[in-house]
């Protein structure tokens, strides 16, 4: 029998810091009091924001059902119209994309659906959507591996949930998401014969691509990758090791 998620929705929501932004600009959790949705035990959202304009602002949110049949009857009531239907490493997913006709910046939503957990999430950014998209689904999949670590059984999976200590596992376009959030390069390592490197400030990604190197049975998640990275601007480019250290974070190395 699969193990649903017990806990709060707000609980499943990232940080700031875990979630590659500089600040939480507002956030919301209703009390099961207050919601009118039949079986919804808990509900929250995050607004995130970032000077980085490629970043721009995103919105999460996350509503916890009694049961997975009240889940996917939300699931199946959102974005009817103009979306497209998708599976991730188990879960079901809609994306809608479009332009914000004031500042050209694309606003892509995907909502999610894993056992009795559905998910939000809106970014708008000067970004191509193609990659707002795998960086939102990265950051949702996190989401739900933050569940598997609480006791619920994985989606696609009669397979026992992650521990809740231990190694952490990802996939490898999870890796490549959380790379690009999270790693920064210290300045004087990516441009060494610069004699005055020192005192500049790190660097952050413009993009990574992972391989993973030690598959947990077949599942496709790894617990060590070996990412090719380049700093934003394309001016630099190397290779780095990374170890997840939890749901949404991670140690790294220069290879």
């Amino acid at each position: 029998m699969p193990k649903l998620y017990p806990a709060t929705a707000t609980s499943l929501l990232p940080s700031a810091m875990s979630a590659g932004y500089d600040r939480i600009a507002s956030q919301s959790a209703k009390p099961l009091a207050a919601h009118p949705k039949p079986g919804l035990r808990s509900s929250a959202t995050r607004q995130y924001r970032s000077t980085d304009p490629v970043l721009g602002v995103e919105i999460l949110g996350a509503m916890v059902f009694r049961s997975e049949a009240q889940a996917r009857a939300q699931y199946a009531s959102v974005c009817t119209h103009g979306c497209d239907a998708m599976k991730f490493n188990g879960w079901s997913f809609k994306r809608r994309s479009e332009v914000e006709p004031a500042t050209s910046d694309k606003a892509v939503t995907l909502v999610a659906l894993c056992r009795n957990v559905v998910l939000g999430a809106i970014r708008v950014a000067s970004d191509n959507a193609d990659h707002i998209t795998r960086q939102l689904r990265g950051t949702l999949d996190a989401v739900f591996a933050k569940a598997y670590s609480s006791g619920m059984t994985p989606c696609g999976s009669a397979a026992t949930p992650l521990p809740r200590t231990g190694t952490y596992y990802w996939s490898e376009s999870q890796a490549d998401t959380f790379v690009v959030k999270l790693v920064r390069i210290p300045y004087c390592d990516a441009f060494a014969n610069d004699s005055g490197c020192s005192g500049e400030a790190p660097l952050r990604l413009q993009s990574a691509d992972c391989r993973g190197v030690d598959e947990r049975g077949s599942t496709f998640t790894y617990s060590r990758f070996e990412c090719d990275v380049v700093v934003y601007g394309g001016y630099a480019r190397g290779r780095i090791a990374v170890f997840p250290t939890g749901p949404a974070s991670l140690r790294w190395k220069l290879l």
